[in-house]
Parts: C-alpha cells; sequence; structure tokens
C-alpha cells in the first residue's frame, strides 16, 4: 500500500521534492510580495516527538488496532493549511493513542464498548481529508485517551438496486474506490469534491459535502452562451487574483474605491447568476435521463 504523504497532499513516493520547492520559490516569492527563496525542509519523522499512549488496546481487539507511532501520527492530522505547516515541521501536539481499523459493523461496536468502558474518546477517520481539525484528537480533559476509528477497510459496495439505481456502500470507500465499483453496473455516483481522490462516502455525508464538479461539465457542455460567459468570469477572476485591492488603491484615489469594487461585483454577480441559472436548468434535464446515483 502506497504511504501518504505525512506532511501534505498526495503520497510519499510523489511528494513534491525539495528540489522543484526551490526552483518554485522565486517565482513565488516574486509573485506574493514577500516570502524566502529557500524554502524550509520537512523535519524528519522522529517517533519520540510523540505524546506516549494513554490507553493500551485489549488482547481481544489486537488483530484491528495499532499503536505504533507511524500509524499514530498519520492519524493525527487533517488537511488545512495549518496542518501541512505542522507536519512540515514535525509538531505533534495531539495525536490518537490507539487507530482502530473495523472491518464490519461488528468490529466497530466492540472498538466502541472497549473505548467507552476505558473512558477514551472516539474520533471517526475516512480520507482524512477534513480542513476544519475534525479528525485531529484535540479532546477535553475528561477523556483519558483518545481512540482513532479508521473505516477505510470498510469501503465494498453491498447492495445495487438498478431499477432504482439506489446502492449500499461502505463508509469508507473513497472517491475512486466507489467509481471502480459503480462502473460494473454501468453506472456513475457523479459526485466530485476536489477532495475526491481520498475521501470518503462517510465523510462526504457527515460533512453534507458539496460535489458540483460534474453539474458545471453538464451545464458548460450543454449551453454554449454559459460556456463563454464562464470563462468570462474565470478571466476575471484570475485578473483580480493578482491585481489585489492593494494595487488598485495605489492607481485610483481613495474615495474611488467603494465604487470601483461595488461596479465589480455587480458585474459579476449578473454573470455568476447567468451560469447558476443554466446549471440548475441542466441538472433538472439530466435528472432523468444520467445513469447515475
Amino acid at each position: 500500500m502506497r504511504a501518504r504523504n505525512r506532511w501534505g497532499w498526495g503520497f510519499e513516493d510523489a511528494a513534491f521534492s525539495t528540489t522543484d520547492a526551490r526552483a518554485a520559490a522565486p517565482g513565488l516569492v516574486g509573485l506574493l510580495g514577500f516570502g524566502e527563496s529557500d524554502p524550509e525542509e520537512p523535519a524528519p519523522f522522529d517517533p519520540s516527538a510523540l505524546p506516549a499512549p494513554r490507553v493500551v488496546c485489549p488482547p481481544h481487539l489486537d488483530g484491528i488496532c495499532a499503536a505504533d507511532p507511524a500509524t499514530r501520527a498519520a492519524h493525527a492530522r487533517g488537511q488545512s493549511y495549518l496542518d501541512t505547516v505542522r507536519g512540515l515541521r514535525g509538531r505533534y501536539e495531539h495525536v490518537p493513542d490507539v487507530v482502530a481499523r473495523p472491518r464490519d459493523t461488528r468490529e466497530i461496536e466492540d472498538v466502541l464498548e472497549w473505548a467507552g468502558a476505558a473512558n477514551a474518546a472516539v474520533i471517526p477517520y475516512g480520507g482524512g481529508t477534513s480542513v476544519v481539525g475534525g479528525v485531529e484528537p484535540r479532546v477535553p480533559e475528561r477523556f483519558d485517551g483518545a481512540v482513532t476509528i479508521d473505516v477505510g477497510a470498510i469501503d465494498r459496495l453491498r447492495e445495487v438496486d438498478e431499477v432504482s439505481r439506489a446502492a449500499r456502500i461502505g463508509a469508507g470507500a473513497s472517491g475512486p474506490r466507489i467509481e471502480e465499483q459503480l462502473a460494473a453496473y454501468g453506472l456513475t455516483l457523479r459526485f466530485f469534491p476536489q477532495s475526491f481522490e481520498f475521501s470518503t462516502l462517510g465523510g462526504w455525508i457527515a460533512t453534507r459535502a458539496a460535489g458540483h464538479f460534474a453539474t458545471y461539465v453538464d451545464a458548460l457542455k450543454r449551453d454554449p452562451l454559459t460556456r463563454a460567459v464562464f470563462q468570462e468570469v474565470l478571466k476575471d477572476e484570475t485578473f483580480h487574483m493578482n491585481y489585489t485591492l492593494a494595487q488598485l488603491t495605489r492607481v485610483a484615489p481613495k474615495r474611488h474605491r467603494l465604487v470601483l469594487w461595488r461596479a465589480r461585483l455587480g458585474r459579476l454577480w449578473k454573470a455568476y447568476l447567468r451560469v447558476m441559472s443554466a446549471i440548475a436548468n441542466s441538472a433538472a434535464i439530466s435528472a432523468g435521463s444520467s445513469s447515475s446515483i
């Protein structure tokens, strides 16, 4: 199994190298107007940086539990910018004491029963893509420990009703895993969030995730006029990402700042309304014709 990058997105064997970072640094500093041209190197993983486990997995759960430093560290954070910085610097303030990887409902119940008796907080873990601290075991002091339940092994497509296009899928199934299994039935979930590669069905449901990428694709294919408007919106946003408010105030009198930004917002609002209208219309049309769940 490929190891995930411990301080950023992706896998260790495809991580952004120090050489790549050094090559990109001058351009980023020039674009942003601040920063260092000599990038900070990732700190090597130091198991001694982790606090000692406070609870111990019972013998009857040894087959699905792990408490080694690498596994605990891999489940200690998500994918926010703060998580990336702390991972890069090898900082581990909050780490699960035990990581359980149940394979079915019965084993989940066993872990919950033990954790309750041990007064340990339980944190569910899917793909580890949370950007709001959702998987970090930062728990109140009233608990004697923290146990992370990684549902990654519960990822099978259990049942498909090809008439209603309903399916029962394990909560730990990632986006690619779901599409791979549904493809055998000629179906797709058609749900593509930015975190599609690693995020899981359980996480999508728990966080009410938005996987609207497919809807944009449909709308842009069906309506050339909307596609043209959308492209103009992207051009405008790209321009203003590089031409910031601070820069605008240097070339325009201060009293014109509010007028300038109101005009821009008005123009963009009309464009977005046009795009959203086309997307809503496309979704209504495709609801009865798309081979999706």
